[in-house]
């Protein structure tokens, strides 16, 4: 057990800022800005980490729980309701981006096969395709 048990205002602070950031990870995964829900990974990972650790802490100590007062109970009961609905949200939207993003590298890939499958001939029938191309590298994972 920690010298500090962990306080519902803490759990509150930390579940509502992970509801901030993926809130705007949405809006940026509708925008297809993809570069921008990169810059969130860092504390949403921080924060998913902070409540798992507390979530493990109160179910190794319950007693934990008798300090937390129903006034807290339920602003975090609503809290809750609302964070799930986001998470829902966001979990479409990552849904929808993967799927654009598998269809354009798909498309890109297949352009690619039809252009190095394609000879080019010059006016004296010689193939003058460039095998020597610079090889593009796809990032599959958004």
């Amino acid at each position: 057990m920690l010298n500090n048990p962990p306080t519902m205002t803490q759990i509150i602070s930390l579940t509502s800022r992970l509801g901030q950031l993926m809130t705007a990870e949405i809006a940026h995964l509708r925008a297809m800005q993809i570069a921008e829900v990169e810059k969130l990974q860092r504390e949403k990972s921080r924060l998913t980490h902070a409540l798992e650790m507390i979530e493990r802490e109160v179910a190794a100590n319950p007693a934990i729980k008798t300090h937390f007062t129903a006034e807290e109970k339920e602003e975090y009961r609503a809290l809750s309701v609302t964070f799930s609905e986001i998470l829902k949200e966001n979990q479409r939207h990552l849904f929808v981006a993967r799927e654009i993003n598998a269809q354009i590298v798909g498309v890109i890939r297949e352009s690619r096969i039809r252009e190095e499958s394609t000879p080019l001939y010059t006016q004296s029938g010689a193939n003058e395709r460039n095998h020597h191309a610079v090889h593009l590298a796809l990032n599959d994972v958004i």
